[in-house]
């Protein structure tokens, strides 16, 4: 099975180091680079340790970075109340 992840169930998962779980229930989990970006540059930048848990993680191969251009993402989607990485993982 397949998934689609954004930066908050990393977070909270990193943080308690248990990203494992989500390789044990996907096959294959899809990753925006701008959650990428947001979860392991920006929290290491941050000093945030669950970020260099999650960069380690992230580099097993269920893990997949996918690069979405703003333009792939569907117009209803820039109307919304969301944040970029909830809107690439959604696109």
């Amino acid at each position: 099975m397949k998934a689609a992840c954004n930066s908050g169930p990393l977070i909270a998962l990193g943080k308690i180091s248990k990203i494992d779980l989500l390789v044990d229930l996907f096959d294959v989990i899809w990753l925006p680079s701008i959650v990428y970006d947001e979860v392991v540059t920006q929290g290491l930048a941050k000093g945030e340790p669950d970020a260099f848990l999650l960069e380690i993680a992230l580099k097993k191969p269920n893990f997949e970075v996918v690069q979405i251009s703003q333009s792939e993402l569907l117009p209803a989607l820039e109307e919304l109340p969301l944040d970029r990485g909830e809107k690439h993982t959604i696109h």
